[in-house]
């Protein structure tokens, strides 16, 4: 199955709940998440397209690995504990022919269960990254004092705002909290790495088609869950716990991915200043580093001295604006 088609399914099941679930109070998030996941996947499958296509060394793979690394340990673990086979694992090995950084080879067995498993261990980047995402902003949000991200977030403008704002004040705090600096490349990379792909997903689809009975299972789960998370009144005390823990995974996985879209977002310049940085020769490159690290003693700023290194980034980078041909 081809990434246009996964982006399309996940896109139809957007529509087809928000069209059949009018009047629940759960509609916007349930029918918002499928929409989202489209949108996630396009970018980083975009993202994955425009690095392999324009970046022909190893330095962008290596940059980003402990995204990698969080990735491929998510698959790992739901493997594990759903009951799979592990085969081969390599949490970190980038591949120039097929732009993959790690894979999970695992077997799920062939019940009438494969099809939940495979599902599990295809989303499993988005909650594993995406805690550790959230725990990451919670951390540079105390540091800074800024308004800390909880699942009472509700509609996106809200999340987005306080999720700009606060990653936005981070670069501030710099001169403060260095460390700051180290925050904000983890979340870079743990953003780009929640990222489900869409070759997460083939297997599962492939399995989708033999495994019907996990197919009928997971809806009547997934029904349940909605009928609960509206009628809890109906199973008193215990089902108004229910309740609550079903909306709070809805706004769990809004916010995760509200946060992971915006830092695939974010990473685009990121990206963008490591092709170039790769572009230009090692001369050019040890002169803006050691200028970069001499600015940084004089002034004590990070902040400065970021900009410096941007400067001297595009001064070498593009030389020939500036020079006349001889």
């Amino acid at each position: 199955m081809s990434r246009i088609s996964i982006i399309l399914s996940f896109v139809l099941l957007g529509l087809v709940s928000w069209y059949s679930l009018e009047g629940f109070e759960t509609r916007v998030l349930i029918a918002l998440i499928p929409f989202l996941f489209a949108v996630q996947i396009s970018l980083n499958d975009l993202l994955e397209l425009y690095v392999v296509g324009s970046l022909r060394k190893n330095m962008f793979n290596l940059v980003i690995a402990p995204g990698t690394v969080a990735h491929e340990l998510s698959h790992l673990i739901a493997a594990m504990l759903t009951g799979c086979e592990i085969r081969r694992v390599n949490l970190f090995r980038p591949d120039s022919r097929t732009g993959n950084l790690g894979y999970v080879e695992y077997a799920p067995g062939r019940d009438e269960f494969e099809f939940l498993r495979n599902l599990l261990v295809a989303f499993a980047p988005f909650f594993g990254c995406g805690i550790l995402l959230i725990l990451l902003l919670n951390v540079s949000s105390a540091i800074t004092g800024e308004n800390l991200l909880d699942f009472g977030i509700i509609d996106v403008e809200n999340s987005f705002s306080i999720i700009i704002k606060n990653f936005i004040n981070q670069f501030s705090y710099l001169d403060a909290y260095p460390a700051l600096l180290l925050i904000i490349y983890l979340q870079l990379c743990l953003g780009l790495g929640s990222a489900p792909s869409s070759q997460d997903f083939r297997v599962s689809i492939r399995s989708l088609k033999k495994k019907w009975v996990s197919v009928v299972l997971l809806l009547l789960v997934a029904v349940s869950l909605i009928m609960i998370g509206e009628y809890a009144h109906i199973l008193g005390d215990y089902g108004v716990q229910l309740s609550q823990a079903v909306r709070t995974g809805l706004r769990f996985s809004v916010v995760v991915l509200s946060i992971s879209i915006l830092f695939l977002v974010l990473s685009v310049p990121f990206i963008f200043v490591l092709i170039r940085f790769s572009e230009i020769g090692t001369n050019g490159k040890l002169i803006s580093l050691i200028i970069t690290l001499l600015m940084l003693i004089i002034t004590n700023s990070v902040l400065i001295s970021v900009c410096v290194f941007l400067l001297l980034l595009f001064l070498i980078r593009y030389r020939r604006l500036f020079l006349k041909p001889r």
